[in-house]
């Protein structure tokens, strides 16, 4: 296995692993403490690491998280789901923008 080939395994390991991790990080807020706390910055990592690694893929992992945002707070017991469309607004936008970054 030549390097480039352990380089892009590693990236998709990584790029699978955190969304994964985000997913759970909302259940568990959401659903188990039943609490909203600022575990929505954990987001950033996965969305600026694919918009460094692949435009496309910041784009496509940011608006990933920001509906599982969405819809976590249309489901969840929640008494403020208001606020998750600025906050998705914004992973949005941060996918968009580190996608064009300069290598």
């Amino acid at each position: 296995m030549s390097e480039e080939q352990k380089v892009a395994w590693y990236k998709i390991a990584v790029l699978g692993s955190l969304p994964a991790i985000c997913l759970l990080a909302t259940y568990y807020f959401h659903f188990v403490l039943k609490i909203e706390i600022v575990f929505t910055h954990l987001f950033y990592v996965p969305i600026i690491l694919a918009g460094l690694w692949g435009s496309r893929k910041g784009i496509a992992v940011a608006v990933f998280l920001a509906l599982t945002l969405l819809f976590s707070h249309a489901l969840s017991p929640l008494e403020t789901p208001f606020g998750a469309e600025h906050v998705a607004g914004t992973h949005v936008c941060g996918g968009r923008h580190g996608g064009r970054l300069p290598e």
